[in-house]
């Protein structure tokens, strides 16, 4: 074993303690699941041009994730994200203590969703965030595939998933606490789903469109 990868154990022990201690498991948790997203990308030998560019989008959504939390508020915040945030919080204390639970809306799956993973550590105003960029890693993957799929060049496909990245509106709607980027996953899903229907007649594949659609729809019910 070469001193590299001894310095990398060591750290790696180091941040596992250090996040262990502080009670914040749930974001290691995160943090592991875009680990292992990348390295399946590098065992699987995917585009190197890809690999990149979602290793740089992640980068930079975890910045202004940063930036959005702790030092200015990117437009279109302090309205839908706070109600998730708070029924969140409500979800886990009910989780926890069992005390009444008052439900201030129509849809509560995704803040469901978010406290279910406050409860492996403690709630931090990072989670939600972090979870959004872990889904839109995966929704990059699945634009990925599409344009490979219908245009037979992965050229296209990382412009278009370039153009996908840096479209603002979708960047606020990823890094703020909102549903979106999980209505984005399950129709992108859905036509990856369709296109392999098409092309290789496999009824699991339909399947899988129905699923997409109704796992969707617990987000918002309109996906139906």
């Amino acid at each position: 074993m070469t001193v590299k990868e001894v310095g990398v154990i060591i750290s790696s022990i180091a941040c596992l303690i250090i996040f262990m201690w502080l009670n914040y498991s749930n974001i290691l948790l995160l943090l592991c699941i875009n680990v292992l997203i990348f390295l399946w990308l590098f065992y699987r030998e995917y585009n190197r041009k890809f690999i990149i560019i979602l290793l740089i989008q992640w980068l930079m959504y975890v910045i202004l994730l940063v930036i959005h939390q702790y030092f200015y508020a990117l437009p279109g915040s302090g309205n839908d994200d706070l109600r998730f945030e708070e029924l969140a919080q409500r979800f886990y204390i009910n989780y926890l203590y069992s005390v009444n639970l008052e439900i201030f809306q129509n849809s509560a799956f995704y803040s469901q969703m978010i406290s279910l993973f406050y409860l492996f550590g403690t709630p931090h105003i990072l989670i939600p965030g972090l979870l959004n960029i872990t889904v839109h890693n995966l929704t990059v993957m699945l634009l990925y595939h599409i344009c490979v799929h219908l245009f037979k060049n992965t050229n296209v496909a990382n412009i278009s998933t370039i153009i996908y990245i840096l479209y603002p509106l979708h960047i606020t709607s990823t890094i703020i606490t909102l549903r979106e980027i999980y209505i984005t996953f399950f129709i992108l899903l859905f036509i990856y789903a369709l296109l392999l229907y098409h092309r290789r007649n496999n009824k699991w594949h339909l399947t899988i469109c129905v699923i997409a659609i109704g796992l969707g729809s617990l987000f918002h019910i309109g996906l139906l």
